[in-house]
């Protein structure tokens, strides 16, 4: 996955609220979306979304 195609992601996720929507509006398995994010945040070394079973926050790092 190139970074153009993470951050997409990224941003999505953030946008939607949830990996689950995410996932529909990428048309991608909600799998997917998590180890892309998962991906990204290893690539940035610092954690960027706080991840519950029902939402998506922003960590301190990924408001930056």
């Amino acid at each position: 996955m190139d970074r153009i195609d993470a951050m997409k992601v990224f941003v999505t996720a953030v946008e939607e609220g949830s990996l689950a929507a995410a996932a529909r509006k990428l048309k991608r398995s909600p799998t997917a979306i998590s180890r892309a994010l998962g991906l990204l945040e290893e690539r940035v070394g610092v954690e960027l979304l706080h991840r519950t079973t029902r939402s998506l926050k922003l960590s301190e790092a990924g408001q930056r």
